[in-house]
C-alpha cells in the first residue's frame, strides 16, 4: 500500500523537471524497496520529448564540491547522458529544440576536460550514433573535430569517439535501415581515412 501511495505522488513523467528528474534517480539507488516504480518513471520520462531539455539542463549545471553530493551528482548525470544518448538512437531528433550536433559536441568537449569517463562515454556514443542516424552529419567532419578536440585535451577522447562510431553503426539500438547502416558504415571508412 505504501508504494501505491509513492508512486500516486510521483509527478507524471513526460511532464517532470530537471529537480524531479534528479530526485527519483537519487531515489532509485536509496530506495531498493521503490526501485520498480521509480525505474518504470525513469523509463517513461526518457521517452518523453520534454527528457531532451530537462537532460539538456542537467548536463549543462557545474559539479558538486560535496564529496557525498558529488557522488550522486555523477549518478544523475550519467543518467542524463544516457538518456541524451538513447534518445539520439532513437532518432527522434526533430523533437528536440536545439541542434542536439552543436550541443552534443559542446558536452563532449565539457566531459573530456572535466570527467566523468563514464559520462564521457556516453557522448561518444551519442555523437557516434548521431553520426548513424543523421544523413546531414559530415562525419569526415565530426571526426575532424574530435582529432582537434583531442590535441587539447586528451587522445584518449578521439580513441573513445572512433572505438564508438563502428559500434554504433552496428548497433540494434540504432534506429537506421540495413541500406543507411551500410552507407554510414562507407562513409565512415572514407572519412576515417582523411582523419588519420
Amino acid at each position: 500500500q505504501q508504494q501505491n501511495q509513492t508512486q500516486n505522488s510521483m509527478p507524471a513523467a513526460k511532464d517532470a523537471t530537471a529537480a524531479q528528474v534528479v530526485e527519483q534517480v537519487i531515489r532509485m539507488h536509496t530506495e531498493p524497496m521503490m526501485a520498480t516504480q521509480i525505474s518504470q518513471w525513469l523509463e517513461q520520462f526518457q521517452q518523453s520529448a520534454s527528457a531532451w531539455n530537462v537532460v539538456n539542463q542537467i548536463l549543462s549545471e557545474g559539479r558538486a564540491q560535496d564529496p557525498t553530493a558529488a557522488q550522486q551528482q555523477e549518478v544523475v548525470v550519467y543518467f542524463a547522458a544516457q538518456t541524451l544518448t538513447r534518445k539520439v538512437q532513437s532518432a527522434a531528433l526533430e523533437t528536440a529544440s536545439y541542434d542536439v550536433s552543436t550541443r552534443l559536441q559542446e558536452l563532449l568537449k565539457k566531459f573530456a576536460e572535466t570527467g566523468p569517463q563514464t559520462v564521457l562515454t556516453q557522448m561518444c556514443v551519442a555523437i557516434a550514433a548521431l553520426a548513424a542516424v543523421d544523413v546531414k552529419v559530415d562525419v569526415q567532419q565530426v571526426l575532424g573535430w574530435l582529432a582537434m578536440v583531442s590535441g587539447q585535451s586528451a587522445s584518449h577522447v578521439l580513441f573513445e569517439a572512433m572505438s564508438r562510431f563502428p559500434e554504433e553503426a552496428l548497433s540494434d539500438r540504432i534506429a537506421i535501415t540495413q541500406e543507411s547502416r551500410a552507407i554510414y558504415l562507407n562513409r565512415l571508412a572514407q572519412s576515417s581515412n582523411s582523419v588519420f
